[in-house]
């Protein structure tokens, strides 16, 4: 009701009415999303996002080749039209003509190159028909034939080969960003790469290469609590318990109590002083934040500590998440055990 009011009131506030259609289409009230389609096109012919939002709305309504022509004519009147790009990429993808959706994706991205998001999009598109070591060649490939996309193609293709244990490739992948050209997106992933690079001199007992790349991490971005938790997930896996703990506390005092934060204690104190001391401080953060994030770890805990409280646990973290496919396992999981 009250975006209708909105929307009436203020027909040109796109955002809005682009969060109205989603609502219905969402909500499976067709006939109102078409009405509204149809106002756009008889009110704001003239308005390239109306347009595309209508678009948009045609193709959620099964309309396909319509809203497909419909952007085409859009971008052939306007190039450089960046929102129907990336929607007419999605139609594409829709229709199963990846090729086309992949350059289509790619035009978006040269039109806001700072943007991490199209050329992110392009790729996943480029996935869905290729591996992962065929992304890398591609946004390698990308970075080469557009200069504009260099920085971000490249970052992502270094992300990917972190994500697949491949350091020694992605630290040489990040090295071709100069200092000077370096964004946030290349700076997160060369957060990721000394994180994942202090884990595997970890893993060898490499402790002084593991502590220098952790405390790389931290340094890189001071306010990033993920990076700041990196030098004491070494410390835990050193067996440097206290020196963890005493880290956690700074942290804490720095960034405010925070689920991550939480969640590396409940692992310490396990490791340190056993499950026991994990449950009841992890039970008691439950009880002060009712935070969803806790349960996975919270539920295996009561497993073993107290399994009186698994039902309630497992019900609570159906009823937070009941689109999580490890929520409803847990639940059944109990309900089978306990019948």
């Amino acid at each position: 009701g009250q975006l209708r009011v909105a929307l009436t009131q203020s027909p040109t506030d796109w955002p809005v009415t682009q969060y109205y259609l989603s609502v219905l289409l969402n909500n499976g009230q067709e006939a109102e999303a078409k009405d509204v389609k149809d106002a756009l096109l008889n009110g704001f012919s003239d308005e390239p996002r109306a347009v595309t939002l209508a678009a948009m709305t045609e193709y959620r309504l099964g309309e396909v080749e319509a809203a497909r022509s419909r952007l085409e004519d859009q971008i052939q009147n306007n190039p450089d039209n960046a929102t129907a790009l990336a929607t007419l990429a999605l139609v594409y993808q829709g229709e199963g003509q990846n090729q086309k959706a992949v350059s289509t994706m790619v035009k978006a991205a040269l039109l806001s190159p700072d943007s991490v998001g199209p050329i992110q999009g392009a790729g996943r598109l480029y996935a869905r028909e290729n591996g992962p070591d065929e992304v890398v060649t591609w946004l390698i490939g990308i970075a080469k034939e557009h200069p504009k996309l260099a920085v971000n193609s490249t970052a992502l293709a270094a992300q990917i080969q972190v994500q697949q244990r491949k350091l020694t490739e992605a630290r040489r992948l990040l090295e071709n960003i100069a200092e000077e050209n370096r964004n946030d997106t290349a700076i997160q992933v060369e957060g990721q790469l000394l994180a994942a690079e202090a884990e595997a001199a970890a893993s060898s007992e490499n402790w002084p290469e593991a502590r220098a790349k952790a405390a790389e991490a931290a340094a890189l971005q001071p306010e990033n609590l993920r990076f700041a938790l990196v030098p004491v997930n070494i410390y835990g896996q050193e067996g440097k318990y206290q020196e963890a703990l005493n880290s956690l506390d700074e942290l804490e005092s720095v960034h405010g109590e925070n689920t991550a934060i939480d969640l590396m204690r409940a692992r310490l104190l396990t490791s340190s002083e056993g499950q026991e001391e994990a449950w009841s401080y992890l039970k008691r953060r439950w009880q002060e934040t009712q935070d969803p994030q806790l349960l996975p770890i919270l539920v295996d805990l009561a497993k073993a500590q107290s399994p009186d409280d698994v039902d309630e646990l497992t019900s609570a973290w159906v009823e937070a998440q009941p689109e999580s496919a490890t929520a409803l396992l847990s639940r059944a999981e109990y309900q089978m055990t306990s019948a």
